[in-house]
């Protein structure tokens, strides 16, 4: 389904849009919409939210995962097909949130380079 919406946008956009966007904030997505449920699809486990469906350990993983292999279709196709063409680029909007060690322990140090991988290495 992806492939449909982005062929649109590349051959309608494609002329005058020289950087386009695949997903703002996916980790966000996944996270809001699959694990606390305050984002549609508003899913989650009981505990964790208002939700009436779903399960918080595993649905933010899947939901992450079409993201990015969506986000790598659309990429290549953009590469396969326009991009030589339309001399435009397509990127990814991720956001991140900076973490910093409490002190200066390795503990701390390894504490707050998980935190940082958990919110942009995926």
């Amino acid at each position: 389904m992806i492939t449909h919406y982005v062929e649109f946008c590349f051959k309608t956009f494609g002329d005058r849009v020289k950087t386009g966007m695949t997903f703002n904030e996916p980790r966000v997505v996944a996270a809001l919409g699959f694990d606390n449920g305050i984002n549609p699809l508003n899913r989650c486990t009981k505990q964790f939210g208002n939700c009436t469906d779903g399960n918080s350990v595993t649905e933010p993983y899947i939901a992450a995962h079409h993201l990015i292999l969506s986000h790598a279709e659309a990429v290549k196709r953009y590469r396969e097909k326009y991009q030589a063409k339309q001399n435009g680029r397509i990127d990814i909007f991720l956001d991140f949130v900076r973490s910093e060690p409490l002190t200066r322990s390795k503990a701390d140090y390894y504490a707050a380079q998980r935190a940082r991988d958990f919110h942009i290495g995926w």
